[in-house]
């Protein structure tokens, strides 16, 4: 992925991105958070500039890259993951009041998530997969394109692993449906892969 291509989806997606010779930075008013790829000098550094630091902002989750390519596609992620935050964490979620799973599935039709995405029993690629043990507690993971569960949370009670259900579950939806639209929009040149999934469901 190139500067070019990320601008382009960044006006797709009405998301203002500023660019000069050294920095690639998500466009805000002044003293607001963002988050920005800087280029020395053949490397390339990815940080989050925190503004509540005041007066002098500091840079956090810093990240470096050989590669611009590939800073440049951890940078879009992470640009991905906060514009759509209150998409999927929005004030009024539902899912906080949902008492089974059977609701949780209802839920997941209206957003129009096909159950292609989720499995209890299958190891799809590129899914979610959720288990009950014996003791009704859930265990959730993403299945990766070679069938193997990362992001594997811990035993979880009901109540939480409904959260943690919905969330990877309604993210790698999300994810999926621009990887298409970018696609189809020649804006992007290849799938996600799985580190750029696994980046927007952490």
């Amino acid at each position: 992925m190139n500067r070019t291509q990320l601008i382009k989806i960044g006006q797709y997606l009405g998301i203002q991105v500023t660019t000069n010779n050294r920095f690639l930075m998500e466009a805000k008013p002044p003293y607001e958070d963002y988050i920005q790829l800087e280029n020395n000098v053949g490397s390339y550094e990815y940080s989050e500039i925190n503004f509540e630091r005041r007066p002098s902002p500091q840079k956090e989750n810093i990240v470096a890259f050989n590669h611009e390519t590939t800073a440049t596609k951890y940078f879009l992620i992470k640009l991905l993951k906060k514009f759509y935050f209150k998409d999927i964490f929005p004030a009024d979620n539902p899912v906080h009041t949902f008492n089974n799973i059977n609701e949780l599935l209802s839920f997941f039709q209206k957003l129009g998530v096909p159950n292609s995405f989720y499995h209890f029993h299958n190891i799809n690629p590129q899914t979610i997969h959720y288990e009950i043990d014996s003791n009704n507690r859930m265990r959730i993971s993403y299945v990766n394109r070679n069938n193997q569960k990362t992001l594997t949370t811990m035993p979880l009670s009901i109540d939480k692993g409904i959260f943690v259900m919905y969330r990877l579950t309604y993210s790698l939806f999300l994810i999926k449906e621009l990887e298409q639209k970018f696609s189809e929009k020649d804006l992007l040149d290849e799938k996600f892969d799985d580190e750029d999934i696994e980046l927007f469901l952490e």
